[in-house]
């Protein structure tokens, strides 16, 4: 199954409020540890979501020059919507 990368703390937790089960793996800087990262860390442990702590160099790595704010999580890939998906968008 294809996966996607998903940075940055508000996308990061967006994602773990709305849509949890997609989340494969969750990558936290080590370097990071503020109410904002406490809280994707709460949202990860009550879906379920082990949190891996790493270097801000290896998510520099992994992200090219993306700005991850210190949080990147790999995701099943979103189903692809056809124009029958649009009714319960607009909803």
């Amino acid at each position: 199954m294809a996966s996607e990368t998903v940075i940055g703390l508000h996308a990061v937790r967006r994602l773990l409020s709305d849509d949890a089960g997609r989340v494969r793996r969750l990558m936290i800087s080590r370097q990071r540890n503020d109410d904002r990262v406490r809280e994707i860390e709460r949202l990860a442990r009550d879906a379920g979501i082990a949190v891996e702590r790493i270097d801000a160099k290896k998510l520099d790595r992994r992200t090219g020059e993306a700005n991850h704010q210190g949080v990147l999580a790999e995701v099943r890939a979103a189903k692809p919507l056809g124009e029958n998906d649009l009714h319960d968008l607009v909803e």
